[in-house]
């Protein structure tokens, strides 16, 4: 039998999988921000195979939006130039902005999983985030019991 699929413009071997056209959450301001098709499939497969939520995809895009943004001026031609101090330096970035550990729990949390998809899709040989530790979230105080 022979297959009439169609590769993707990207170079990863797994590729070749179709994904079915599904309403995706796009960013604000209508266009995508995205013109790379490994990111539209990540997108895709969180929506279609793991399923998650419109809010909690768009959460991932956010995060990963904001990464990309971030690493944009480096010039690195494939994200499997992306190292830990990367990362990391997008990280302390994010904590002179003011950004809560907790939010930067989240951000790390996405950006493990894009990475994951793409070690999974053979796309990168290396999982950056694989030595990279979650800030540890701070503890609310004990609330004091007054007594009148």
């Amino acid at each position: 039998m022979n297959s009439t699929r169609k590769k993707p413009a990207n170079n990863c071997p797994r590729s070749d999988r179709v994904w079915p056209q599904s309403p995706s959450p796009s960013p604000p301001g209508g266009a995508s921000r995205f013109s790379e098709p490994f990111l539209d499939q990540f997108l895709q497969y969180l929506s279609l195979e793991r399923r998650l939520a419109n809010n909690t995809i768009l959460a991932y895009q956010a995060d990963l939006a904001s990464f990309l943004d971030f690493i944009r001026p480096n010039r690195l031609s494939q994200l499997s130039e992306i190292e830990v101090s990367h990362l990391r330096a997008y990280l302390t970035y994010c904590h002179t902005k003011g950004i809560s550990n907790r939010s930067n729990a989240r951000r790390i949390s996405s950006l493990r999983a894009f990475f994951k998809f793409l070690l999974a899709e053979k796309c990168i040989a290396l999982d950056p985030c694989a030595i990279l530790d979650l800030p540890k979230p701070g503890r609310p105080l004990p609330k004091v019991l007054t007594i009148p």
